[in-house]
This record gives C-alpha cells, structure tokens and sequence, in this order.
C-alpha cells in the first residue's frame, strides 16, 4: 500500500515550475523507508494516523517532474551511501560529506514544509508565515542552483542514538524506539519560531524558519561545502522535549492498534522467529523493556 497524503493540488513541477509532467514523489526519500522496512521484524511499516494499516512505502505526492526527481537523486544517493547506512548499519561516529549534503538537507525541509504548508499551519501568524513562504523559495532557488546558499534558513543535521540511562521523569517508555526507528516530518513552533522537523529514523534533519538564537546548535549546522556530523552536539532542551512529545504521540497511536492486526503482528513474528529477535525494531523494543519493563510495549501480545 502506497500513502497518498492528497494534501496538495499543483499542476506545474514545485521546484523547476516548467513541467506539468508529474510524477510520485517521496517526500522522505524511499531508501529511508526501504531501510526500516527491512531491518524491522515483521516486513512491514505502520505509519501515522492509521497505526492499523501496514503500508510498503512511504507519503508520496504529485510534485516533480521526471527531471527534478533525479536532480533531487544525485543528493539522495551520496547521503544514503556515506551518512545514512554507516549511521544506521555501523553505528559510524564520525560522518564526511561534500557540498551534496547541504542540497540533501535542503529537498527534505522544502519537501516536508510544501506538505504541512499545503494542509495549512494556523497556528502561525501572518508575518511567520511569510517567513514559511520565503524560506520555501529560498530552499527551491538553492537545490535549482539559482542562488548559491540557503541562508538566512539554514540547516542542520544531528545524529541520534538510544539513551543509556534515565530518571523517567518525562520519558516515554518507547522512548528508544522513536529514537532508533521512527520516521517523523512536521514543524515544529517553539515560542513563535517555528522549525522543519524531518527525522529520518537516527537522522534529525532541521531546517530554520526563524530562530531567535542560531547559536543553538552551531555544532549541528551543515557547511556550504564540506564538513562532518557525529561529534558531539548539544541539543537545546526544547528539542530534547518535543522528541520526547513526538514518541508520547507515537505511543499512544500504536495503543489504538486493533486486536485483529495485533493478532496478524505476532502471526507474522512467529513465522520467521529469527527474523524479528535479530531485527533492529525488536533491539530497539529490548532496550525500552530494558529500562521502563512491561510500560514498553503500547499494546501487548494477548
């Protein structure tokens, strides 16, 4: 199954606005989801708002053209092979890149905010949304090559990993989980400074809209040109909080799971045991049981 999102309605490519020749375009690249899908113990992924639904793939739109797909490709490839997968598969603490980076982080805030700027974001006030619209366009000259940096909206790029220990005041029990697996876009508005959100499993990417203190996380910035991310990097509590909101979210979503689909769940982990003790969603799961035991599990085996 395919997640449409219908969220948006153009004719014209978004980023080149020449083509009216549209295609299906992830708005978090597939080899994220494809990863995830993989590595979990069941083949599948259950997204969003409809926790019931196992899907193949993740939210796509009609929003380029056959031509702006691929130039968005030549940025998705290196990152996929140089930051994603040593990230994910070898826990690499030290990731280069080159100028494709910056692009990459680009097409996923542009992309993530096109989506939430098309179902409409009224909590925001008039003058910052002006701030939404032209950091849209600034993002689309950039990845179009029509301007040669970002700025004033820049863009970072954090590397996540499971916690080790905690107090438990206001960590969710499925908190490594969301860490480790999730895949998450939206916006997020702290105090009237509102950021692109697009975690991509242990990937943060954030695109600044307005921010009031860009010092925040100079650490965690992507260079114009080459650079590196994996050293370490404080994040603002306000991040470290909205984290921890999202997979409280995430949690009380997979609690609505049908006894019907969690009885296909265990059917599905059952048949091929080794598959889901060796998987990395049952690792994440092993360690939230680990810390929070039987609070873990959002819904569980009956």
């Amino acid at each position: 199954m395919i997640r449409r999102t219908n969220n948006l309605s153009i004719t014209t490519c978004a980023l080149c606005r020449n083509s009216n020749d549209l295609r299906d375009s992830h708005i978090i690249p597939r080899f994220v989801f494809d990863w995830a899908k993989r590595t979990s113990a069941t083949g599948y992924l259950r997204l969003g708002l409809a926790p019931n639904q196992r899907v193949q793939d993740g939210f796509i739109e009609r929003l380029l053209c056959g031509a702006c797909e691929d130039r968005l490709n030549k940025f998705e490839t290196p990152t996929a092979k140089q930051i994603f997968f040593p990230l994910h598969e070898k826990n690499t603490r030290e990731l280069k890149y080159g100028a494709w980076f910056e692009k990459f982080c680009a097409s996923i805030a542009w992309r993530t905010l096109i989506l939430y700027r098309g179902v409409g974001l009224d909590e925001l006030s008039p003058e910052t949304l002006k701030n939404v619209d032209d950091a849209l366009e600034t993002w689309r000259m950039f990845l179009i090559d029509e301007i040669a940096a970002p700025s004033p909206f820049d863009l970072f790029a954090i590397p996540l990993d499971a916690i080790q220990s905690t107090n438990g005041r206001g960590v969710p029990p499925n908190f490594n989980q969301y860490l480790l697996r999730k895949i998450d876009p939206g916006v997020l508005n702290h105090q009237g400074f509102p950021l692109v959100y697009a975690k991509l499993c242990r990937l943060l990417v954030i695109g600044s809209l307005s921010w009031d203190d860009p010092k925040a996380m100079r650490k965690a910035r992507v260079n114009h040109g080459q650079g590196n991310i994996g050293k370490a990097i404080a994040i603002p509590e306000f991040i470290g909080t909205y984290l921890a909101e999202r997979a409280k979210h995430a949690h009380e979503l997979q609690s609505q799971i049908s006894d019907r689909q969690m009885d296909r769940i265990s059917q599905t982990m059952d048949k091929d045991f080794e598959r889901t003790v060796n998987s990395e969603s049952f690792a994440a799961l092993t360690r939230d049981v680990n810390m929070f035991g039987d609070a873990a599990f959002a819904k569980k085996r009956r």
